[in-house]
Parts: C-alpha cells; sequence; structure tokens
C-alpha cells in the first residue's frame, strides 16, 4: 500500500512538472502575433505573395486572368472576323446537322466553293473568296473533285480562280490485300508484317482520340498535322465532314464530347481558322433546333453557330406558296444556334436537282428558292433590271476611289428621293445595314467584278479611327 502511494505521488509530481511547461493556446498566439509583429510579417506576407503571384500566373497561363473592364474599354472595339458573314468565323468552331443521308455534304461542300468564289448563295455570304480545306472522312478526293466540277459548271464558276482556294483532302484510298488484314493465328510466318501494315492502312486518321491511360481527349498526330498545315498555307475555313468519323470517342458522353469540341477549338484558334463541323441528327429531328444533333450536349455548347438542314414538310412549302405536284425534293435550313449574330427567323429553302457534267455522271445541285418570286433561283437567265439598276448606282457611289465604306454604300441607296431599294428592306440603324440591302449590294458587287478588269470585294480598314468594312478593289478580274 506504502509503495502504490508513493507511485501515485511520483506520477503527480512528474505530470505537474510537465503541466507547468504547457503554455495556454491563448498566450501560444500572444507569442506568434508577437514575433510576427516584430518582424514586420515579412516572412508571412513574402509566403502570401508568392501565393498570389502564383495564382495570377496560373490564370495567365490558361488565359483566364480577370481583366478590369475599365481597361478593356480603352482599347479599340474589334470587330467580328467573319468568314461568312452570320454563320462562320475565323478561330471559332460552328456547325452544319442534318439527318443521314438529307444532303449535308451536298451543302457544305457547295457553301465551300461558293466562299472560295467569294459569291454568296444559302446561308454563304463571303465578303470576299476564302481559302477552304475541305477535308471529307467517306469520300474520295476523286469522287469530292466531280462533284466541286458540277458546282462550278452550274454556277458558272471560272475554275481557275475558284479552284486555286480549294484544298480537298479525302478518304485515302489504297491498294488493299487478304495478308494485310489477316487475323492474329492464321500464319506465324507473315504475321508480323501483317501486322503493321493492318495497323497503317486499317485505322481512319482522327483529329481527337479518348486516351484509357490519360483519361482525357487528346489532339492526334493527324489533328495537329492538319492545324500545321492550316496554318502555314493561310488556310480561311476548315470543312471537316462527318464529326463522327474524325473522332474516337463516346459522343454521348458529355465529358469525352467536351474534350473532342475542345480539340477542334485548339485546332482553329492554333490555325487561326475557322472549323466547320458537318454532323448528324438524332432521328427525331426538330428544324432550327441545336439540341437534335446528335450526342452529348458539349457538342451543340461549344460550338459558336449552328445550322440544321433537313426535309420540308408539306406545310413548309405551302407557307412558300408551292405547289410540288411534280414530288421535287425540297430541304430546308433554319438557324439552330447564333452566338454573335441576329438569329435568322426565316428557313431558306432548297430543292435538289440533277445536272450533267460534261465527261462525267450527274451531280446533285442544290438549288436556293427566290421567296420574292415565287420561284427558285437560277443562274441562267435575263439580266434582272433592278440588279442592273443597283450595279449603276454603286458604280457611281464607289466611283473611283480606292476605299468606300459598305455603310456609305447603303446609305447612298436608302431612303434617297430616288431610292430603288423597297421601304419593307429596311433602315439604315446607325451603321447597321438591313440583311436584304447588304445581300443585294455583295451581289451587284460581284456583277460590277464581272462586268469589269477589276475585281472588288470587302475589306475591313480603318476609316476616321474606326475599322470598318469597305468595298476595295482587291485585283484584276
Amino acid at each position: 500500500m506504502q509503495r502504490s502511494r508513493t507511485a501515485a505521488h511520483s506520477f503527480l509530481a512528474r505530470t505537474n512538472n510537465v503541466m507547468s511547461r504547457v503554455k495556454p493556446i491563448g498566450s501560444i498566439a500572444t507569442k506568434q502575433k508577437s514575433a510576427s509583429k516584430n518582424s514586420g510579417g515579412r516572412d508571412a506576407g513574402a509566403a502570401e505573395e508568392k501565393l498570389i503571384q502564383k495564382a495570377k500566373m496560373y490564370l495567365k497561363g490558361i488565359g483566364s486572368e480577370p481583366v478590369s473592364a475599365l481597361h478593356l474599354s480603352a482599347q479599340a472595339c474589334k470587330p467580328i472576323d467573319w468568314i461568312s458573314y452570320g454563320n462562320i468565323i475565323r478561330r471559332k468552331v460552328t456547325m452544319l446537322h442534318g439527318t443521314s443521308g438529307v444532303g449535308k455534304t451536298g451543302y457544305g461542300l457547295q457553301m465551300a466553293v461558293i466562299l472560295a468564289s467569294g459569291m454568296e448563295w444559302g446561308s454563304a455570304r463571303a465578303l470576299k473568296p476564302v481559302k477552304v480545306l475541305y477535308i471529307n472522312m467517306e469520300e474520295a478526293q476523286e469522287e469530292i473533285m466531280r462533284r466541286v466540277r458540277g458546282i462550278c459548271h452550274y454556277f458558272s464558276i471560272d475554275e481557275e480562280k475558284a479552284l486555286g482556294n480549294i484544298l480537298i483532302s479525302g478518304r485515302r484510298q489504297e491498294e488493299m490485300s487478304l495478308a494485310t488484314f489477316m487475323p492474329p493465328g492464321l500464319g506465324d510466318d507473315t504475321r508480323s508484317d501483317s501486322e503493321a501494315r493492318r495497323e497503317n492502312a486499317g485505322s481512319d486518321p482522327v483529329f481527337a482520340k479518348y486516351s484509357d491511360e490519360s483519361g482525357k481527349v487528346e489532339m492526334t498526330p493527324y489533328g495537329w498535322s492538319i492545324t500545321a498545315f492550316a496554318k502555314s498555307n493561310n488556310v480561311d475555313v476548315i470543312f471537316i465532314d462527318p464529326l463522327q468519323d474524325a473522332m474516337i470517342a463516346a459522343e454521348n458522353l458529355n465529358e469525352q464530347a467536351r474534350g473532342v469540341m475542345n480539340v477542334f477549338r485548339q485546332v482553329a484558334e492554333l490555325a487561326g481558322s475557322a472549323v466547320h463541323l458537318v454532323h448528324h441528327n438524332v432521328k427525331a429531328e426538330a428544324p432550327g433546333e441545336q439540341h437534335s444533333a446528335r450526342g452529348a450536349s458539349a457538342i451543340s455548347g461549344v460550338s459558336r453557330g449552328m445550322e440544321s438542314l433537313c426535309v420540308a414538310k408539306p406545310d413548309d412549302l405551302k407557307k412558300m406558296g408551292i405547289d410540288n405536284s411534280d414530288g421535287d425534293r425540297y430541304l430546308r435550313l433554319d438557324t439552330s444556334k447564333s452566338n454573335y449574330s441576329p438569329t435568322r427567323v426565316d428557313f431558306i429553302l432548297l430543292r435538289q436537282e440533277s445536272i450533267e457534267v460534261p465527261g462525267s455522271d450527274p451531280v446533285g445541285i442544290l438549288v436556293e428558292h427566290d421567296a420574292e418570286a415565287g420561284e427558285m433561283d437560277d443562274t441562267e437567265g435575263d439580266v434582272d433590271p433592278f440588279l442592273e439598276e443597283l450595279v449603276d448606282r454603286i458604280e457611281m457611289i464607289i466611283g473611283d476611289s480606292d476605299t468606300t465604306t459598305l455603310a456609305n454604300v447603303a446609305r447612298g441607296l436608302i431612303g434617297q428621293h430616288d431610292s430603288i431599294i423597297p421601304e419593307e428592306w429596311g433602315e439604315m440603324n446607325s451603321s447597321r445595314i438591313p440583311r436584304r440591302v447588304e445581300s443585294a449590294i455583295l451581289g451587284a458587287i460581284e456583277a460590277i467584278s464581272s462586268q469589269n478588269s477589276i475585281w472588288y470585294g470587302i475589306e475591313k480598314k480603318k476609316v476616321k479611327g474606326q475599322t470598318t468594312r469597305c468595298v476595295v478593289p482587291i485585283g484584276a478580274a
């Protein structure tokens, strides 16, 4: 018992000795604060400043550093760099979507040729001739070229001018043999050579591929090479048809779909080109509805502009005053998403035709419906008196000047006592030109170029400190 008490007293003594050396929490904080105060808070302040600088560098590195609106307001407001006014923008991803077999490739290719020619048709509204890279993952280059010739033939496009602005990449055609695709285990003597050749010949080039190792969608060597090619060749717009064959990823998984679209966004930004994708719809399509595009919502979310192409219904034709007793096939083109311009309210009606091409089989062509005339727009026929008068008036406005703003041309046509522009086409609001007036001007400028030895185009120039679109001579016609 005595030994137990002695041990207990000894334990208490040791405990009291330890506790006497323990400082209250408040005293520790006071001591630390005092030490920090004595050092002027230099250590803590320096560490915090390093963290802040690291955060700034990170945000700057990914291009997301917040900037004062006052600072931004002092900079010149840059106009949108349209490739095709209203739907295709440089360094942005846009899309044409529609059901399988509806005519997406035909419309996309026709649009590409029109832009390369600096013309206007459908929703293609070129401000000047542009360089186009058309990549088709399904058809051979020979078939794409056959269609291009058909388009040039129908629209009376000078092939020497247009074809120099078009670069074509089609599905590769190569000699194949049974040995190339021999399954494993059928012959050890040729297996190694067959395996190597099948790896190269049996897979299509794609831009984006999901990696099981990293768990992310990555740009492929092919995607990087096309980007470098487009940049080195000053390509203005890259058409990719179809999207599903340009990627290896699950389009219905939002994370992978976003990764794929981010790859195409990188292609656009690095190449300095617009990227215009051709994509499929779900089976239950809805005209003008962006979410009818197949796959996860990230596909339409990343796209900055979208158009849908589908078969026109009887009610659509009735709205246009068309009696389709001949059973022709009509398509309707709608704006399904527009981030940078007003959404087109009315759809564009197109009719599918087949034309003969010298030395080849017939080629399918889309012809635009002229709602005003109640008939399809045709490139052949008598000269339109309105266009003839419009050309004369615009030639007078341009005169011998090297630079005339597009807005001034419009002002010279609208609101004058002898105006030839119908009032219902709209009025000038500041420098905004009504769409139909602008379309008429661009068509007249094209006609002026075809009649003279000088080719006129639309270029962005600084006039009185403001960047604006101008009508300028851009070379010999």
